[in-house]
């Protein structure tokens, strides 16, 4: 039996990371386990935080953490600026209250070097899951992600008949 190791979300703002308390974390936690931490840092508290910003980066690559910024509006997505995602592994990316064609057009406006970093969240129907697989997008998250997976039609329709086959 071979477990494969999983990517673990952990939500923070720039000076939570540069406390004691987070350097006490990372001393107690196996290596392995923290290459496979992502922290997500809100886009707002990112821009905030200039000062913390290098001392993160520098205390992420020193122990394998990944950089996850989050709540970027996917209207947004196109104009973020290098300082904005420097060292990011993803983008989290809201999509709601967008319609499918809002995310389609914000998407189209993306180079490939951001939507593949990208997780499109709060995602809720199956419209918005397929303009973002249309647009070029690989992970998602959202409450609508449970009903769009549960429905082999919708997976089909979005995905191909391939996919819907794989769902067990």
């Amino acid at each position: 039996c071979r477990v494969t190791p999983v990517r673990q979300f952990l939500n923070l703002n720039p000076i939570a990371v540069i406390s004691e308390n987070f350097q006490r974390m990372v001393r107690a936690v196996p290596a392995r386990q923290l290459r496979q931490l992502t922290v997500e840092i809100s886009l707002t508290a990112w821009r905030r935080n200039v000062r913390a910003r290098e001392d993160v980066l520098n205390r992420f690559e020193r122990f394998g953490i990944g950089l996850a910024i989050d709540g970027i509006p996917v209207s947004e997505l196109a104009d973020l600026v290098e300082r904005d995602i420097e060292g990011a592994r993803y983008l989290k990316v809201n999509v709601a209250p967008f319609t499918p064609e809002e995310i389609e057009i914000s998407l189209a406006r993306c180079p490939k070097s951001i939507l593949v970093k990208s997780i499109l969240c709060r995602c809720e129907n199956a419209d918005q899951i397929a303009a973002g697989v249309e647009g070029g997008i690989r992970y998602f998250q959202g409450y609508g992600l449970s009903n769009f997976l549960d429905s082999p039609e919708q997976v089909a329709a979005v995905l191909g008949d391939k996919a819907a086959d794989n769902l067990i």
